[in-house]
């Protein structure tokens, strides 16, 4: 039986039904191909009736199809058909921050198309979760997120405390109510069974949160919670907090991004270097959906995380950092990708490397790359750039078959229809008018 015959049947909604009296309410959670978080609410009883006779709740063809600029609906022609959103009932739990509430996230699930999953991220995540359990029996693969954020006031501007965050780890920005207000997110992080590690003062008026390592797809499903956790507590403290790419208007420069570390142990070390070996070679691939809009590539200018497809241990200048054999962290992907369909990504390539036992050719880089000579990057076997903009990352996307076999041709289409729209709007914009944009969703 699948992850989704499993995850979806109808014994785990009575189960939790029974077990929760106190609940009215049902969100219905999903993100779309921009990374938007969207939801229905749904009343208990309704989901008691449709659930219970083994229905399933529709919405519109546009579920998965909204873009960051609103003008995807212009954009191409929408086939007039049910989609629905099909509850992963192993991801419904209380919704700690809002009472009353429970929180499940949910499959897109098209029944009229010859693939009814064609514009899911989360199944194309289930999918390849299954395969790298078939190939590599006994691996333990996880996720962890560091998600930066900063913490606006109720006008979108930055925030003036006499104790505004200055810097990395100083004490000066939480003596204020920043610090109840994060000391009131970890509490309820921690009631939604999401553990944190650590939380503290990130760049100037920036603020990092980082969360226990879990399975691929609860990883993500904490990430997504956590972010509207984040958003919600904030909101009460008269504060408006945001994970937007660059959320501060002029001279600031702070950007913002989500660290996804991923591990994968119980298998041998020259398999963990073949998964390394198999990103690295993928990793133009992958950009385009860690880094999917048109601010994201101010992260891979010279002053920031570097142009060159790289990595080293402990190294944060680079696009992968190592902590320890078996465990890395990407440094590029930020709040607008769809960590479904990256998560699908990175671990499709990987697992490549390893069933290919693709040779990791590039050594260890302890520098930042930006500081290091032609022969030292030579020596390291490091030659290759990243993509330098996301009409560069797209043209990478279009043009690539391999892409395409691990998402399908039409889910690719998809994507591309979508983010081609946003880029040819945001290219329009005004640094002022991009920022406004990202707020609006992030």
């Amino acid at each position: 039986m699948s992850y989704f015959e499993r995850a979806t049947a109808v014994e785990l909604f009575e189960e939790f039904d029974r077990a929760h009296p106190d609940l009215e309410f049902f969100r219905h959670v999903w993100v779309d191909f921009s990374g938007i978080l969207r939801q229905r609410i749904l009343t208990r009883s309704y989901c008691r009736q449709i659930y219970s006779a083994n229905r399933r709740y529709g919405v519109g063809p546009a579920v998965m199809r909204k873009n960051i600029t609103h003008t995807s609906a212009q954009g191409f022609c929408t086939k007039q058909q049910v989609c629905h959103m099909v509850p992963d009932w192993y991801s419904v739990r209380t919704c700690h921050f809002s009472p009353g509430h429970a929180w499940v996230m949910c499959f897109a699930y098209c029944a009229e198309e010859a693939d009814p999953f064609f514009q899911c991220p989360r199944y194309a995540l289930a999918r390849v979760i299954e395969r790298v359990e078939s190939e590599l029996p006994g691996a333990d693969v996880l996720f962890g997120c560091e998600t930066e954020f900063i913490v606006l006031d109720l006008s979108l501007q930055a925030l003036q405390s006499p104790d505004n965050v200055v810097g990395w780890c100083t004490m000066t920005g939480l003596r204020d109510r920043k610090l109840e207000m994060l000391a009131d997110i970890v509490r309820v992080l921690q009631k939604s069974d999401i553990g944190v590690t650590h939380f503290h003062c990130e760049e100037p008026q920036q603020l990092e949160l980082s969360t226990f390592p879990f399975p691929p797809m609860q990883a993500v499903d904490n990430l997504y919670y956590t972010q509207e956790c984040l958003r919600v507590i904030a909101l009460r403290y008269g504060y408006r907090a945001t994970v937007a790419i660059k959320p501060l208007p002029p001279p600031h420069e702070t950007t913002s991004t989500v660290g996804l570390h991923f591990s994968l142990s119980g298998i041998a070390t020259t398999e963990q270097d073949h998964f390394l070996a198999g990103v690295l070679n993928q990793l133009s691939v992958i950009a385009p959906f860690a880094m999917p809009t048109h601010d994201s590539y101010h992260r891979t200018s010279v002053d920031r995380y570097g142009t060159w497809i790289c990595w080293g241990t402990e190294n944060r200048d680079v696009a992968i950092r190592r902590i320890k054999d078996g465990h890395w962290e990407l440094r590029l992907s930020d709040a607008t990708a769809n960590f479904f369909l990256l998560g699908t990504i990175l671990l499709s390539v990987g697992l490549d490397g390893v069933l290919a036992k693709q040779i990791l050719s590039i050594r260890d880089l302890r520098s930042p790359s930006t500081q290091v000579s032609s022969e030292v990057l030579e020596a390291h076997g490091i030659r290759e750039r990243l993509p330098s903009t996301f009409r560069n990352s797209l043209e990478l996307v279009r043009k690539s078959d391999y892409t395409e076999k691990l998402l399908g041709h039409d889910m690719k289409g998809l994507w591309l229809a979508i983010k081609e729209l946003d880029e040819d709007a945001l290219c329009r914009m005004s640094d002022e008018e991009r920022r406004k944009a990202y707020l609006q969703h992030f």
